[in-house]
């Protein structure tokens, strides 16, 4: 069987102007889409911009370029991206309200929530509501995602099968999906696990948490609490490496990661966020994804901290770039740039219909076919981490099968 994804040539010069403009977008720099013609097929831009869920993003690039990039666009292609940026940005208003709204109702109920992820990494960005929104990531510490549920599960017209192990629930309030979080477990592996459990304990102890008020222009919008920068920092690279690993992860939550470094960089607690980074074991990965972020989405020289080499991993034949990144992480940022454009963002380029259509012993068959041929692309980039994910994913799923689930 055929696993679904799209095949991109990074040296095309669509992919190159893809990056560019999502680039000049995210950091609002005109300079970084200069140098390209609009001789290019857009259908591909805006289809590889949609694929990653950046669409909004690519047309503030176009918007702030000053040169002759965007002459190429038919009126039918400019008035999609004009719709999609608005749409985004109305989408976003909507959101902030709502999500506001619940959180009142959340305190009242006399619960402490804590916004993860999406809308919380947005605040950001340099426009917020053009970073495209999906669902409500919700953290409720201890008996209180009990409670949470409880509140919240009648307001609800559907709530899925919880994950009791791990307290997790969606669910759709008012047509907007909703994830309540008892924990902020990733199920990479069970030290990082507990290295996070341990991270929720000592933020919710010692109130480790920052504040935001998503509707700045209503005055009376509820502000709404998210982790503080380091331990935000660990969780959404940690998130991030869940999703690469399994399904795919997109360029929207790269754009996150760089964004909130970005944002924080001169109030991340570097001692605490290096010796938990080498806990984990995932330095190679840090430096790997800060490559990613510095050669193809604009991220500024410097401010991801831990990107200093060692004498082991600048000796390579192949020598370095100017950039200063050693060829063994342009490799890894190559590699994993082919990866996310090939899945899509969340895994939108592969084909999952199987786990609806097929028989239950056809479908986990291709589940063992899919965890094997992730682990040959991960192993290409992360050797050590795709063999330890592919053997977890072949020992759950005998334990599902065993299990009859």
């Amino acid at each position: 069987m055929k696993i679904r994804g799209k095949k991109y040539n990074l040296k095309s010069q669509e992919v190159k102007v893809f990056l560019a403009l999502l680039s000049a977008g995210l950091w609002e720099n005109e300079r970084l889409a200069q140098g390209y013609t609009s001789e290019i097929d857009w259908d591909v831009v805006i289809s590889l911009s949609r694929e990653q869920a950046m669409l909004p993003l690519v047309g503030n690039g176009i918007d702030i370029s000053t040169g002759n990039l965007s002459d190429g666009l038919t009126r039918e292609q400019n008035k999609a991206i004009i719709r999609n940026v608005y749409s985004s940005q109305e989408y976003s208003t909507k959101m902030a309200s709502f999500v506001s709204q619940l959180f009142a109702f959340l305190q009242k109920n006399g619960l402490k929530p804590v916004l993860l992820k999406g809308m919380g990494v947005a605040q950001c960005y340099l426009r917020p509501q053009l970073r495209p929104l999906g669902d409500v990531d919700i953290l409720l510490n201890g008996d209180e995602y009990r409670k949470g549920l409880e509140i919240l599960s009648p307001l609800a017209s559907k709530v899925f099968d919880e994950g009791v192990e791990d307290k997790h629930t969606q669910m759709i309030v008012k047509k907007k999906y909703v994830e309540l979080h008892g924990t902020l477990h990733v199920h990479l592996t069970k030290k990082t696990d507990g290295i996070l459990d341990r991270i929720q304990e000592e933020a919710f102890r010692n109130d480790l948490f920052r504040t935001a008020n998503l509707d700045p222009d209503i005055k009376s919008s509820t502000a709404v609490k998210l982790l503080e920068p380091t331990r935000d920092v660990l969780y959404v690279f940690c998130h991030i490496l869940q999703h690469f690993a399994n399904l795919g992860i997109g360029l929207k939550q790269v754009c996150d990661l760089a964004r909130l470094l970005y944002t924080y960089r001169d109030e991340l607690d570097m001692d605490f966020l290096r010796s938990n980074l080498e806990e984990l074991g995932y330095m190679v990965q840090w430096k790997s994804f800060a490559a990613l972020m510095e050669m193809y989405l604009g991220m500024p020289a410097g401010i991801v901290p831990f990107t200093e080499f060692t004498t082991s991993e600048c000796a390579d034949a192949s020598g370095s770039s100017s950039s200063g990144i050693p060829a063994k992480y342009q490799r890894k940022a190559r590699r994993m740039l082919n990866y996310i454009l090939y899945t899509g963002n969340m895994g939108k380029n592969r084909d999952v219909s199987y786990r609806q259509k097929k028989p239950y012993l056809v479908k986990k068959a291709i589940s063992a076919y899919m965890v094997l041929c992730n682990a040959w692309r991960i192993g290409r980039i992360f050797p050590s981490m795709a063999f330890k994910l592919s053997l977890k994913g072949l020992t759950d799923g005998v334990t599902d099968l065993a299990d009859g689930r």
